[in-house]
C-alpha cells in the first residue's frame, strides 16, 4: 500500500472526538445535565460517522487518536477509555449488519449508541436494573440523537478535504492544549 492510498482522516475526527470528550463532558458537568451519556454518544458517533465512511476498521483507528487525546489530558481510567472503545466496537459490528440494508443504514448504524452503552455497562455495573436504566433509557435517547448526528457526520466527511500537514497540526495542537488542561485540573 502506498503513502497516497493512507487516508489519515482519522487522525483528524479522532482528535476532535477525544477534544469533545474531554471539554464537551466538562460543559455538560457545568450546566448539571445529568445524562452526559446520551449526548456523548451521539457526539461520538458524529466523529464516527465522518471519519470512517466506508472503511472497515477506521472506527477503531479513530477511537484510539481519541483515546490518546484523553490519555494526555490525564483522563486515563479504564472506565473512560472502554466508553469510547465500546462505541467504535459496536459501531463496527452494526456497519456489517447496515451494508447489507443501505436504505436503513443511518438507522441501523445509530443502534451503536445503546449496543455500545450496553457494552460498557456490563463491564461497570452488571445489575439489571443499572442495565435496563442505563442501556435501555439513555441508549434510547442516545439513538435518537444519534440519528441526526450520523447524517451530519457523513456530510461532515464528505466536505472536508484534509492534507496530512493540517491533520498533523490539529493533532499536535490539540495534545499540547489537553496537556495544559490536565495539568491546570492537577495543579
Amino acid at each position: 500500500m502506498r503513502i497516497k492510498e493512507i487516508n489519515p482522516d482519522f487522525v483528524f475526527w479522532g482528535t476532535l472526538w477525544g477534544l469533545s470528550e474531554i471539554f464537551v463532558w466538562k460543559m455538560l458537568g457545568i450546566l448539571h445535565i445529568s445524562m452526559k451519556a446520551p449526548i456523548m454518544a451521539a457526539v461520538a458517533l458524529f466523529f464516527l460517522a465522518a471519519s470512517s465512511e466506508g472503511k472497515p476498521l477506521k472506527a477503531l483507528y479513530t477511537s484510539l487518536v481519541a483515546i490518546s487525546i484523553k490519555v494526555f489530558a490525564g483522563v486515563y481510567f479504564f472506565c473512560s477509555v472502554w466508553a469510547v472503545l465500546s462505541l467504535a466496537i459496536a459501531w463496527e459490528l452494526l456497519r456489517i449488519f447496515s451494508r447489507r440494508f443501505p436504505r436503513y443504514e443511518i438507522v441501523l448504524q445509530a443502534l451503536a449508541a445503546p449496543v455500545g452503552m450496553l457494552m460498557f455497562i456490563l463491564y461497570r455495573n452488571p445489575e439489571p436494573l443499572a442495565v435496563i436504566s442505563y442501556a435501555g433509557v439513555n441508549g434510547a435517547i442516545a439513538f435518537l440523537l444519534s440519528i441526526p448526528a450520523i447524517y451530519l457526520g457523513r456530510r461532515a466527511g464528505r466536505r472536508a478535504s484534509l492534507s496530512p500537514m493540517t491533520i498533523g497540526t490539529v493533532y499536535v495542537f490539540a495534545v499540547v492544549v489537553v496537556v495544559i488542561y490536565g495539568w491546570v485540573l492537577r495543579g
